[in-house]
């Protein structure tokens, strides 16, 4: 968004800072906290528990034309939770609870579609979930993992103590040194088994190509045990075949680990030897509902038992076995996503406000409960230049400070309504404090100019600004005084910003008559929570912008007090009354409606309160769509001047 972005009650925007790391509610695309999501690393995690720096399983969000969708490896940029209303859908056995606006892909054009507007006959796309998944800390599952291991290309001898003419009695598993998740796992293993002196050594035994290369090799490293105790209780424990599916999951993960391979969209277990191993295989691959065929092996001078099916049957299997070794997963990257694999809704319902969570990745798709999935849309515009040298939005929607900014409205000789960061909350945590004094420097400089301040942090908003208003003496209008921030504007100072005059805040009153503040009211939670801060909080003109409305909310005990704000009490004379409302629809994708009332109801409010009243717009799939006028007329009134308002009668 541009600095001369217009903000419809506004001239222009000033933007010295972009980004942010919560959404508004209005414009949420989130899931309840235990929806799974597919990993990278094939398993299903709860999207409440996904953290930035995750990888994920996602896809082309929007193919050029003619192209088709690939199976892409994502990386987690952001997530966060919020609160939102959400309706809970139905589809191929599954519940989803979303934000009404979430997006999901859809079989038939549109392709992406608003929670709220599927309907019985639409279509997903569908990837599938296991129809079981394991415990994988689970000591069924680690010993099975153990035995699959070692059979798989381990060695294990119990012949006798080593002493004499008997073999020397040891185990062992040796791997790639960059394949430590396959020995960290053994070793978690044994160590649950009660096995002791188990570590992770170098093998001195010599190296080991290297995964994908022909020349180089690699260093190996190795689990090794030759303790009697620790080799009986494996033979005991980890080798016998149970009746246990988690046994079973973890002995295939193991062998795959060590001995199978997924390339060329054939996945195999490999074995050389005539031990049965492939046997019990093919029988724990039927038990744990899969199919696999018996074969040559291109890569090995033996037999091989091949998993039968598609692409999507192979990651269904790699999630149920869920192997250590991550690198072994990825064949399936860059080849074509099922566009032709569709599930239809079985029902939807609405199910009130929840507690839900999203996440931002790098390609902005996921996949969630097995169906193709979107990002919030609010950052997916950002996030998509990332990384893009020389981009305004190089680092995506994170926290960003535009020094170049900071002194725009200074050539900005022509008065003007300007809107203050419209692409980010000027008391985010993120911001310090003398970034957000040099901001008010500026509209300090800059009396021509009206500011209008917006947050969603109410609880930094009001501390920070009556910290300031504490240092002067007296408080009262029209007192010229001496404010904590006067050395931001000081020509020695660091943070000077050259055509600020020298003593900025002995020339005027606090707070700035030019400088509107206002909080984000969406309902009446958040018209309870953020509006007795806004009313504590030292501004020449208090505001709300409604919008987007989602609910009905009663302003009756904010809009008029008879006596000074206790907040205020021997300070100035302030009642910390409201002096205007914004109200207006949701626009976008997915956009949800606003009941005619909710706007009526704010209205009349205000004219029994004598408060101007903004309505901005009804909102839509753009901000124009459906027009902004309210019972045949439009409302544009605005605040009356700052100082009568601030100052009593």
């Amino acid at each position: 968004m541009s600095d001369k972005t217009k903000i419809e009650w506004s001239d222009a925007s000033w933007n010295p800072i972009t980004g942010c790391d919560e959404v508004s509610p209005g414009c949420d695309n989130c899931l309840d906290p235990d929806t799974p999501v597919l990993m990278a690393d094939m398993s299903w995690r709860p999207i409440g528990k996904i953290v930035a720096g995750d990888e994920v399983v996602s896809f082309t969000e929007n193919p050029s034309l003619g192209q088709n969708r690939l199976y892409e490896r994502a990386t987690v940029v952001h997530a966060w939770k919020t609160v939102a209303e959400a309706v809970e859908i139905t589809v191929g056995g599954r519940r989803i609870v979303a934000s009404s606006d979430h997006r999901f892909l859809a079989h038939a054009r549109p392709n992406w579609r608003e929670a709220e507007r599927l309907t019985l006959s639409t279509g997903l796309i569908d990837v599938q979930m296991p129809t079981w998944l394991p415990d994988v800390e689970s000591k069924p599952y680690l010993a099975g993992y153990l035995a699959g291991a070692v059979s798989g290309d381990g060695t294990f001898r119990i012949d006798g103590s080593g002493k004499g003419d008997s073999k020397q009695s040891y185990l062992r598993v040796a791997t790639l040194a960059s394949d430590r998740p396959i020995l960290d796992r053994l070793v978690k293993a044994f160590n649950l088994l009660g096995c002791t002196n188990i570590a992770i050594r170098p093998f001195d035994g010599g190296t080991s190509v290297a995964f994908g290369l022909t020349a180089e090799r690699a260093p190996m490293a190795k689990v090794e045990t030759r303790r009697m105790d620790n080799l009986t209780t494996f033979r005991d424990h980890c080798l016998p075949e149970r009746d246990d599916l988690n046994w079973k999951a973890g002995y295939l993960a193991g062998f795959f680990d060590t001995d199978g391979c997924y390339s060329g969209k054939n996945l195999r277990f490999n074995q050389t030897k005539p031990n049965g191993l492939l046997d019990a295989t093919h029988r724990y691959i039927a038990d744990l509902g899969f199919k696999s065929v018996r074969g040559d092996s291109r890569s090995a001078s033996g037999r091989s038992e091949r998993l039968a099916g598609d692409l999507e049957e192979k990651i269904r299997f790699l999630a149920t076995i869920q192997p250590a070794l991550a690198r072994k997963c990825a064949d399936f990257y860059g080849r074509r996503f099922p566009g032709k694999t569709a599930t239809k809704v079985d029902g939807i319902r609405r199910v009130g406000q929840r507690e839900l969570v999203d996440i931002q990745t790098t390609s902005g798709t996921f996949i969630a409960a097995g169906i193709a999935t979107h990002n919030c849309y609010a950052k997916t515009f950002a996030e998509r230049w990332r990384g893009t040298p020389g981009h305004y939005f190089e680092r995506g929607f994170d926290i960003t400070f535009r020094p170049d900014k900071l002194d725009q409205p200074l050539r900005w000789t022509k008065p003007r309504k300007i809107f203050v960061n419209s692409m980010s909350d000027l008391f985010h945590k993120d911001i310090p404090d003398s970034f957000i004094h040099q901001v008010f420097a500026v509209m300090a400089a800059t009396p021509q100019h009206t500011y209008q301040l917006l947050t969603k942090r109410h609880g930094r908003m009001r501390s920070l600004l009556r910290d300031e208003c504490k240092c002067g003496a007296g408080h009262q209008p029209g007192v010229h005084f001496t404010s904590a921030i006067d050395w931001v504007s000081t020509p020695h100072s660091p943070l000077h910003i050259p055509g600020l005059p020298a003593g900025l805040y002995h020339q005027i009153q606090w707070p700035l008559p030019n400088v509107w503040i206002g909080v984000s009211v969406e309902d009446q939670q958040r018209a309870d929570l953020r509006i007795p801060a806004l009313r504590e909080t030292p501004a020449a003109v208090r505001w709300l912008s409604c919008e987007p409305l989602l609910d009905a909310v009663d302003l009756a005990e904010h809009l008029v007090s008879a006596e000074p704000h206790p907040a205020f009490s021997g300070n100035a004379w302030d009642r910390g009354d409201l002096a205007w409302v914004v109200a207006g629809g949701e626009s976008g994708n997915g956009a949800r409606p606003m009941d005619a009332d909710w706007a009526r109801q704010l209205r009349d409010q205000c004219t029994t309160a004598n408060v101007p009243y903004f309505f901005k717009q009804w909102g839509g799939r753009t901000p124009k769509t459906n027009g902004r006028e309210l019972d045949g007329r439009t409302w544009d009134e605005y605040p009356a001047d700052a100082d009568s308002i601030k100052t009593p009668a």
